[in-house]
């Protein structure tokens, strides 16, 4: 049974512009002592007055006890992580995170952490009893990573499971961050995370990436410079890596030309281009050099 430190109240849930700025320095202050981590190598996050304070002001602006509930589990979640990112020297925007001074206009399950010139992380919440992760429709496909972030039975600390690349299902299950699962583990996020940065900041240099975003047609770059990293991660073999880019490069496939599909069958045009068997020989190819890229 969850107690919350505090119910979400109507009362003094505006601050003004002054109050608002202490809060922010005073949560940018708070020392790395208010971490611990444990022998399982799970992090846990001990939160500050001002993190509760910050949640219990965003769940008193919502229309109903259900989403404030929602909202005051969201913020400190993403306190949480954005704290452990900060101090593993991995840059955050807290306030420019769409779930921060969340609207009670346009209500969101999303927890979101905005990583500037990166992208964006989902939090998701694990209340005790839970099994799996539900992801909501506004968090899939467009984050780097989701991390599981667990309360116990009082909310001022929480644990940071681990953490899953890419685009997931829209349910996943805990046992996916257990210690059977090292690659899952927490303490890869800020190197995943720094390992796509010094990808991205060479990208626009290089002309494999640069091909491979031109022929995918990408919509979002940053989706595939994420799912390399993690292959440079997991996969060191030249074979297992090489075979697992073919399989990541094919998933984009497919996932533009169903679009591509449903555009062209909305708009009667022909859709017979979009089987064309050369598509495997350059996928091979693209998969070959983005390896040896990778390697390089």
């Amino acid at each position: 049974m969850i107690t919350m430190n505090a119910e979400p109240s109507n009362e003094n849930s505006k601050l003004n512009q002054e109050e608002t700025k202490a809060m922010m320095d005073n949560l940018a202050e708070i020392s790395y002592q208010e971490m611990i981590v444990e022998e399982n190598g799970k992090v846990t996050v001990i939160l500050p007055q001002d993190a509760l304070k910050w949640a219990r002001l965003f769940a008193a602006e919502q229309l109903d006890p259900e989403t404030g509930k929602q909202v005051y589990l969201n913020t400190l979640v993403v306190y949480a992580v954005h704290f452990f990112l900060e101090r593993s020297q991995i840059e955050t925007d807290l306030e420019g995170s769409d779930c921060w001074y969340p609207n009670p206009m346009i209500p969101s399950d999303s927890a979101d952490l905005r990583l500037p010139d990166l992208g964006q992380i989902e939090c998701c919440v694990v209340l005790d009893g839970q099994r799996n992760i539900e992801i909501s429709e506004d968090a899939i496909g467009d984050r780097l990573a989701y991390v599981a972030v667990q309360f116990g039975e009082v909310l001022d600390r929480v644990v940071l499971l681990g953490a899953i690349w890419g685009q997931p299902r829209n349910s996943i299950a805990l046992r996916e961050f257990s210690p059977s699962k090292p690659e899952n583990a927490i303490a890869n996020l800020p190197i995943f995370l720094k390992g796509i940065k010094a990808i991205a900041e060479k990208r626009q240099d290089d002309d494999v990436l640069s091909k491979v975003e031109s022929d995918l047609e990408l919509s979002s770059p940053m989706e595939l410079i994420g799912r390399l990293q993690r292959i440079w991660m997991l996969e060191p073999e030249p074979s297992l890596g090489e075979s697992e880019i073919n399989r990541t490069l094919k998933d984009l496939k497919e996932a533009r030309r169903a679009t591509l599909q449903e555009s062209a069958v909305l708009s009667d045009q022909d859709t017979s281009y979009l089987t064309d068997e050369a598509v495997e020989s350059a996928l091979r190819q693209m998969a070959a050099d983005l390896w040896r890229y990778l390697q390089g």
